[in-house]
């Protein structure tokens, strides 16, 4: 077992983890599922996967602040 970014898991978890993920980008499998196959936290997998260059949350910081910008021009227009 090898700590990895705050993430504790075996080569073969972490093998298993990353053959996984495609069933969970398809929705065949949840992020909860998979961690608990795993027998590791569904946030460790979560942290994992962010360490892998997956990000749990597809969106870049720049779309949320125009989201935001949006939304508050919108309510101003009210």
């Amino acid at each position: 077992t090898r700590k990895s970014g705050g993430v504790s898991m075996t080569e073969g978890q972490k093998s298993r983890a990353l053959s996984w993920y495609p069933m969970i980008k398809n929705g065949a499998l949840s992020y909860g599922k998979v961690a608990k196959m795993l027998g590791i936290s569904k946030h460790d997998l979560i942290d994992f996967y962010d360490e892998q260059g997956f990000a749990y949350f597809p969106i870049t910081a720049e779309e949320v602040d125009k989201d935001v910008a949006n939304i508050e021009s919108m309510i101003s227009n009210r």
